[in-house]
């Protein structure tokens, strides 16, 4: 036997293990299909006369390349913008077209929005009898503020140069007679020129421009306000916003005044430009048809476990580097204004792979590909599987306080197919102390906001949709390893053991219970030796060694102090939403801390032999992982229902070479294609649960189940989610434990007479826990269906942000 196919043989099983999720073959995910936009021709402010009775509305919803399913109606609503009780305005329907029926002098808010309530303009309207003053910017505001409320820096870029800034008014009064009866009036900290509009800024602070009515029965007085940034930054388009950020040493405050959008978001096809606030996210090359993305992306080194990736690069000339990259580098406070920044054209992979099913692949020049590996079985050019690590990001937040207001970032287009996000990074992660993230929205990305060992971070009315893996991912960097000095001490069976680090973690006497000997009983299989009295050990005992193993390996006492966990990363999420996530909402994470990360046990023997090829036995990478505290407060929800089909677990490793390998080894017998299913069994217990649980809510025949959060298990995760301000908090039901190993331990069916096919998922289901560790993984779900089909409130958030 070759020394390749030995290796594969006896590695398969433990490299499927150490990947924690993967894959036979390339899988399909289709969700919700969305709109990613709406098109109209309204300013922000508009003025109608109150004769004119009603008023025609269109807006157009712009739908993402490739969606071609998808619900586009759009709902208008009207609200008066004054406390009085009878309305200014209503909407009226005829079966095609929605009319705004003027019905009293006012003014009122008319809004649009999508189906699934992620997408929404608004604009104001004053109904108005004899004359009428309207303000609007020249450049049209966003229309997508969740705040509502402008904000401009003191400072604009002529090209690098540093200049006093300005911006244009654009005026109408109807009819002209009406300034007879108007007084100009601004703030200190502007001028104005009422004859060509240019409003110059001459410091910071609240600033207005007032049309004063001297008389309020025939014209209402009208007024912008805004707010001067001291030390902010107008940012007009992408190479503004790399002066502010990856360009500039310590960061600049911005305030942005322009969309930077995906190419095929910015020009139409015949290559003129959509809108005036839309500018192009990246700079182009016509002739070469690429960008100089390689040339602005800022560089930093994962602060995340690289222990195995310096293992791994001492023993192979084929180095992995612990570099990722950041889209933009934010390190100062930045006003969004409500603007979309969309990094597509750097994040999303440029390759088809598949016209039917709108599927994607990297090209050649692509960044963006994918996380670093936390382990790897095999080498770097030719992995069995990779572990995902840390992932590159389209907005790093480095620093701290730090505050991110009415932003509007997004990794990517919108895609129904969650595959495509494989290789599109974290939309946001944070890396700092006191960071706010105030008003906004934050969406599409292969997991939409990452927060590992930062202290007092605040998510406050913000929309958070469109994760690959999770929507928020929570953990820390910091972990501690075993305690070489301190005795280890436990009871197995009636009877006390006592042994040294040495005696239970390197000797290999077969009479002690130490690490080799009792995770080759929990093993139990014929690829490792077992003890022959270990071979007749109950499914009970085995589960108490599991725990015993894992008490070992995870020592929470090394991450408390006076018995109270040292929480190294604390997050709260304040009147938040949660969209459509490919597994869950929220991870709260932990290392795997397995008996194979520790040192390949069980089967370290074997790898010994195989290092030349060069495989890299863990050592050490892992250990007990420091907590985090969530806090869920105020009327923060999830709207996250999906059926169990659509829970995907395939989502965090590289499968490369996997589908291969398989092949080699199963050959001709592989009728019965293995699944992500048959060895690691999240579904299936998550399934039976709910079923016999009664947590599921059923709709049209299909079970569906909301899982706001997952408690990460294998190594002791003692982090804590803290739900005692959350309003909505009897509608969640806790600890829905998920035990893999009880699960593979006493429903795996007996190998006798059994095809290759079942007796290697048999084998893959015992080795997973070897990798992981055996902490059953904890979830939390809604109940009796709890906003299952209902609209995202995007009004709500913006209501609340006035």
């Amino acid at each position: 036997m070759s020394k390749k196919t030995l290796f594969l043989i006896l590695i398969l099983p433990f490299a499927l293990a150490i990947s924690f999720f993967a894959v036979s073959e390339y899988l399909v995910t289709k969700v919700k299909a969305d709109i990613q936009n709406i098109s109209w021709e309204y300013k922000n402010n508009e003025a109608y006369a109150l004769s004119e009775g009603e008023v025609l509305l269109d807006a157009t919803p712009i739908l993402a390349d490739g969606e071609e399913d998808v619900d586009a109606t759009l709902t208008w609503e009207v609200k008066n913008l004054d406390e009085k009780e009878d309305a200014h305005a209503s909407i009226r329907f005829d079966g095609k077209n929605y009319y705004l029926v003027l019905e009293s002098i006012g003014n009122v808010l008319v809004s649009v929005t999508n189906s699934s309530g992620n997408i929404s303009k608004s604009f104001n309207v004053k109904i108005y009898e004899g004359g009428v003053v309207s303000m609007n910017t020249k450049r049209l505001r966003s229309q997508n503020s969740i705040e509502g409320f402008d904000y401009y820096g003191e400072y604009d870029f002529l090209g690098t140069k540093e200049i006093p800034a300005s911006f244009y008014l654009d005026v109408t009064v109807k009819p002209i007679d009406v300034m007879d009866y108007i007084t100009i009036e601004t703030s200190s900290n502007v001028e104005y020129n009422a004859l060509t509009g240019k409003v110059t800024i001459l410091s910071s602070g609240d600033a207005y421009i007032r049309y004063k009515s001297k008389e309020e029965s025939y014209v209402e007085t009208e007024e912008y306000d805004f707010k001067v940034i001291e030390d902010g930054y107008n940012v007009y388009n992408y190479n503004d916003l790399l002066n502010c950020t990856n360009k500039s040493d310590a960061g600049k405050i911005v305030c942005l005044q322009a969309n930077l959008e995906s190419f095929n978001n910015t020009y139409n096809s015949d290559l003129t430009k959509i809108d005036e606030v839309t500018e192009l996210f990246g700079n182009y090359n016509p002739k070469t048809k690429k960008y100089s993305f390689n040339k602005e992306v800022y560089h930093f080194e994962s602060t995340y476990n690289t222990n195995f990736i310096d293992q791994y690069n001492e023993k192979n000339s084929d180095k992995i580097s612990k570099e990722l990259i950041a889209g933009i580098h934010i390190q100062k406070d930045f006003y969004g204004n409500g603007y979309i920044i969309n990094e597509h054209n750097l994040t999303y992979p440029t390759k088809t792979l598949s016209t039917d099913d709108y599927l994607v692949a990297l090209g050649e020049d692509d960044l963006f590909r994918g996380p670093l590996p936390y382990v790897i079985i095999g080498t770097n050019g030719l992995p069995i599987i990779k572990a995902y690590g840390q992932d590159n990001v389209g907005f790093y937040v480095d620093g701290d306080n730090i505050t991110l207001r009415d932003v509007y970032f997004k990794n990517c287009n919108y895609s129904s197919t969650l595959e495509n996000n494989d290789y599109t990074g974290t939309v946001v992660e944070l890396n700092g102390d006191n960071i706010k993230v105030l008003n906004s929205h934050l969406t599409s990305g292969r997991v939409v906001l990452r927060s590992y060992s930062n202290k007092n971070t605040i998510i406050e009315n913000t929309l958070m949709e469109k994760g690959r893996e999770f929507i928020a991912r929570i953990g820390s960097n910091e972990f501690v390893g075993i305690d070489t000095t301190k005795q280890i001490e436990f009871s197995f069976k009636g009877q006390d053991y006592s042994y040294s680090y040495d005696e239970f973690f390197i000797d290999q006497n077969k009479d002690n219970w130490n690490l080799n000997r009792i995770s080759a009983a929990l093993l139990k299989t014929s690829y490792v030796t077992v003890n022959e009295e270990d071979k007749n050990l109950s499914d009970s005992d085995r589960l108490v060694l599991a725990r015993i193993l894992n008490g070992i390996l995870s020592d929470t006492s090394l991450v408390m102090e006076n018995n109270t966990p040292i929480y190294k990363n604390e997050i709260t999420f304040r009147d938040c939403v949660f969209y459509q996530s490919g597994l869950f909402s929220i991870g709260l994470d932990t290392i795997f801390n397995g008996p194979y990360m520790f040192d390949g046990s069980p089967v370290k023997g074997v790898l010994q032999n195989l290092q030349g090829d060069g495989l890299v036995i863990p050592n050490k990478v892992s250990g007990t992982n420091y907590p985090s505290i969530l806090h869920l407060e105020g009327e923060t929800e999830f709207y996250d229902y999906k059926s169990i089909d659509q829970v995907n677990l395939s989502c965090l490793i590289d499968t490369t070479y996997l589908n291969q390998t398989i092949n080699d080894i199963l050959g001709s017998q592989q009728e019965n294609k293995l699944t992500i299913d048959d060895f690691f069994p999240v579904k299936i217990i998550l399934d039976r649960r709910c079923k016999e649980e009664g947590y599921y809510y059923t709709d049209s025949g299909t079970n569906y189940v909301n899982t706001p959060f997952a408690l990460f298990g294998g190594g002791i995760n003692p982090s804590l989610i803290d739900t005692e301000n959350l309003s909505n908090k009897d509608k969640l039901i806790q600890n829905i434990k998920l035990d893999i190993y009880e699960e593979v331990l006493t429903k795996t069916t007996s190998d006798q007479d059994q095809t290759i096919v079942v007796k290697g998922a048999n084998v893959l289901k015992k080795c997973v826990p070897m990798a992981l560790g055996f902490e059953p993984f904890d979830l939390m779900t809604y109940k009796d269906g709890y906003l299952f089909n209902e609209a995202i409130p995007i009004q709500k958030l913006k209501d609340r942000a006035q």
